[in-house]
């Protein structure tokens, strides 16, 4: 017993002499790594796949994230043979990638996920087997991902190697914007009770379809089109989109305001808000060097601005959240003090953007985010150009069919309409109007 236990000892040590050797030629912070006694990284060296644990990984595909970044979750699960050898042990996962043969940064280590459902849904029978999930930002390239599975209670460990392959537009016009970011980078997973506080909607427990949680709403009978995002991970580091335009004025508009089918729809109602606040925290994050960006955000229902002309770098999630995030299911359109007048405040707004770039002569740039709408007073004439040098850039969204008084309204402006259905066609179509605004003249 004695000869097995020095034996044991001195893998161990060979296993650690062997991890440090290794990390000399590793990045500073990946050579931080804290590595545990047992950590089986003699089994990576040597690219050997390991089964003393039986195991199954599953990597997902990209979802694309509400800060336009790309995430993925990668899931292992205790094969159900193994789960009761498994009860009441300490177990962990451990995972490292590479690019080209080298560590891109420090060996991440999780711990097994909470079982969420309620314990009257769960099914009849043993309980499920341990679940661990990772995510990761990522950037195009090709990965290899390698993983570790150890039981801390007496050394068995499983290993496995994924190749990963994360693929990347033929000509992205944001991808300076994300230069500054890692490859391939473990964050925390967003806990479902954080989502709450900082305006998202609940965390999924999985991922939906192959495109994960960035999907598509289309509910017919509302006409409506909802824009959700993936945001799993935890970063706080967003990127900035700039503009290298010195002397533009760049103005974001946005209606703050659902759709009329939506508006009583408490479901509907969140799901748009929901979305807004994702496509928001993008268009927001966008910067005119040597030039200003303003943000002016409107409410219909009150009939008031709730953001005026106000700088982009003061516009945070907090104030968006707090002004987009109101309960409008026992109110009725009818009620709307600011709905019977929805076409003259709108245009008095787009008559005062373009009388302000006409008087100060300089180059002038529009975004608008809103959705079709009719005016209720009849106020939809086409407003007259007059001299500025304009660019007006619509983004019409949550909404597919009917009338459009705002089309109408901005006709003589000739503006570049984009319509997207999901946010993966907001992300082509944002990055066109970034695209288009570098090279404005």
């Amino acid at each position: 017993m004695g000869a097995m236990t020095g034996r044991f000892q001195c893998l161990l040590w060979l296993a650690l002499a062997l991890v440090c050797a290794t990390l000399q030629g590793l990045p500073q912070n990946a050579a931080e790594a804290h590595l545990p006694e047992g950590f089986p990284y003699s089994a990576w060296l040597e690219q050997k796949e390991i089964t003393q644990i039986g195991w199954n990984v599953v990597v997902g595909k990209p979802a694309l994230r509400s800060d336009l970044r790309q995430e993925i979750e990668i899931w292992a699960m205790i094969a159900r043979q193994d789960a009761r050898k498994t009860e009441d042990h300490d177990l962990v996962l451990y995972a490292r990638v590479l690019d080209g043969g080298r560590a891109l940064g420090p060996v991440h280590m999780v711990e097994p996920v909470e079982n969420r459902v309620p314990p009257e849904f769960q099914p009849k029978g043993p309980p499920p087997p341990p679940g661990f999930r990772i995510i990761a930002l990522v950037k195009p390239g090709k990965y290899r991902l390698e993983l570790a599975l150890l039981d801390r209670t007496n050394g068995r460990y499983s290993t496995k190697f994924e190749s990963v392959v994360i693929e990347g537009l033929k000509t992205d016009a944001l991808a300076e914007s994300f230069d500054k970011f890692s490859k391939f980078e473990f964050v925390p997973l967003r806990k479902r009770e954080d989502t709450a506080a900082i305006g998202l909607p609940p965390a999924p427990d999985f991922s939906f379809g192959p495109g994960g949680f960035s999907g598509t709403l289309y509910v017919r009978r509302k006409n409506f089109v909802g824009l959700p995002a993936s945001s799993s991970g935890v970063t706080e580091d967003l990127p900035t989109f700039v503009i290298r335009k010195p002397g533009m004025h760049l103005s974001i508009i946005a209606m703050l305001t659902p759709p009329d089918g939506v508006v009583g729809d408490e479901g509907l109602t969140q799901y748009f808000q929901d979305s807004l606040v994702n496509l928001l925290s993008a268009v927001t994050r966008l910067r005119v060097q040597d030039g200003t960006t303003q943000f002016t955000g409107i409410d219909l229902l009150e009939g008031k601005r709730i953001f005026d002309h106000q700088d982009v770098e003061q516009v945070t999630l907090d104030s968006l959240n707090a002004a987009i995030r109101k309960d409008l299911s026992t109110i009725s359109l009818s009620s709307m003090t600011g709905m019977a007048s929805n076409g003259r405040f709108i245009t008095d707004l787009f008559k005062e953007e373009f009388d302000r770039a006409e008087q100060d002569g300089a180059e002038h740039v529009l975004v608008f985010i809103g959705h079709r709408t009719a005016f209720r007073d009849n106020a939809g004439v086409p407003l007259p150009a007059n001299g500025c040098r304009c660019k007006v850039h619509y983004l019409r969204v949550f909404s597919t069919g009917g009338h459009d008084d705002i089309e109408k309204l901005l006709r003589n402006y000739k503006p570049l309409i984009y319509e997207p259905f999901n946010w993966r066609d907001f992300r082509e179509h944002f990055a066109k109007i970034y695209e288009r605004l570098q090279l404005q003249n």
